[in-house]
């Protein structure tokens, strides 16, 4: 068995590829999670519940099983060759510049591992038969040396689109260790957290907050645009910001019970579309 190294980006890729591919309902998909939060005593049954939408505890779901036994989840789903691939094909049609596949790494040290994700996203909403996706790209192409404000500002101008251009800019923390989860830290931050989200969902605006609550986090922007009631703006921002933190807690409780390193079978990576790292493999070879 060869095991090879991913990014925290990189399995969130592999995580949202593998959304909607199992058939599981929400009560038991609720109830797996559950499972391991039991014994903190700190998230519940009904935090899960009221807090995360189905794509979302889908998501969380993927992300315990690839961490605990990626192989048994691949064959647990249909469809499940070159998922990767496919998403990424998916991806690269609302992206200035071409997606790659990800790469898996040899060694966890790897430099390219904490390389930044950058791309620019189209607003499909703006687009037509006339003005599509090729020729924004080549428009993007041919304009590429203004920095983004700029191109943004005259993109809104040639193209008739109000939304404009979104820069995506995304750092890549690599894999993590062992070392950066502390019990006692992580326990205080979850208290924390819970805490947070309990507040915001139980005040007075709790009831108004609850319409939103389950939208997915790239609709907040616009749902705060539009939301008329201006009391209500800063509190739903604050209940995404924290259910986001929620997800990462979970990812790093997940990743101490399961997989630490992010490490994983090289055959499994190669047959859903990884590449291999072209740089820490020219490392070993130069070694």
């Amino acid at each position: 068995m060869v095991l090879v190294y991913i990014t925290n980006a990189s399995m969130s890729l592999i995580v949202k590829s593998l959304r909607n591919k199992n058939k599981f309902t929400r009560d038991y998909i609720v109830s797996n999670i559950f499972d391991d939060l039991r014994e903190d005593k700190i998230f519940t049954q009904s935090d899960l519940n009221d807090i995360f939408n189905t794509h979302e505890l889908q998501d969380i779901y993927n992300m315990k099983m690839l961490l605990k036994d990626f192989q048994n989840l691949l064959e647990s789903i249909s469809g499940n060759k070159d998922i990767v691939t496919q998403y990424v094909n998916s991806e690269n049609l609302k992206y200035a510049f071409t997606v790659k596949a990800p790469a898996y790494h040899k060694m966890s040290s790897c430099e390219w591992m904490k390389k930044n994700f950058y791309n620019i996203e189209i607003p499909k909403n703006c687009l037509s038969v006339e003005k599509n996706e090729i020729k924004v790209r080549e428009w993007i192409k041919k304009n590429e040396q203004l920095l983004f404000d700029e191109l943004n500002a005259k993109f809104i101008k040639d193209f008739e689109c109000p939304e404009g251009l979104k820069k995506i800019d995304l750092k890549n923390s690599g894999a993590t260790t062992q070392d950066n989860y502390i019990v006692g830290l992580y326990q205080e931050r979850a208290k924390k957290n819970r805490l947070q989200l309990r507040f915001l969902l139980d005040s007075e605006l709790g009831s108004k907050i609850s319409r939103y609550k389950f939208a997915p986090i790239y609709k907040v922007e616009n749902i705060v645009k539009y939301e008329k009631d201006a009391s209500l703006h800063n509190p739903i921002i604050d209940f995404h910001s924290a259910k986001t933190e929620m997800k990462e807690i979970l990812l790093d409780f997940y990743k101490n019970k399961y997989n630490t390193d992010l490490s994983f079978e090289k055959s499994i990576l190669d047959s859903i579309g990884f590449n291999k790292c072209r740089a820490c493999s020219r490392t070993i070879i130069e070694l």
